[in-house]
């Protein structure tokens, strides 16, 4: 699991949604913002979306999932594009359609499979895509 401080408050996340900065990914949106000069690291906030599964259970078992590759490939530690980062995660609509088969057949290891792919793929290229935003 992602530890507290790398990790957005409710605050930030509203503050960042509301400037609608969106780098859409083929699986997954980033809304993305710069982050605060004296913190040398990105922080995260995912959120599955009710649509996907009404089982909190599921959707918490989806966000430690997610929050695990992040924390595995050292994303928070890593600055994007040269900089730190504030970066608020959810799911494109496709991505919702394609994993909700998965999830109502409850099948834990494929669906973790899919995800992990899922994320690295949009994960990959931020860097370009970020830079172009910002710039």
């Amino acid at each position: 699991m992602l530890a507290k401080k790398y990790k957005l408050t409710r605050k930030d996340v509203n503050f960042i949604f509301r400037k609608q900065k969106v780098i859409p990914g083929k699986f997954f949106s980033f809304f993305v913002w710069p982050q605060r000069p004296n913190r040398k690291y990105n922080q995260f906030w995912f959120l599955p979306p009710v649509k996907l599964t009404k089982k909190a259970t599921l959707r918490n078992f989806i966000k430690r999932i997610v929050y695990d590759r992040i924390r595995v490939n050292d994303l928070h530690l890593k600055p994007i594009d040269w900089k730190y980062r504030k970066i608020f995660i959810i799911f494109n609509k496709k991505t919702i359609q394609t994993l909700k088969p998965e999830i109502e057949s409850i099948d834990k290891v494929l669906l973790k499979d899919k995800l992990i792919e899922f994320f690295e793929n949009s994960f990959k290229n931020i860097d370009k895509k970020i830079s172009s935003k910002f710039s």
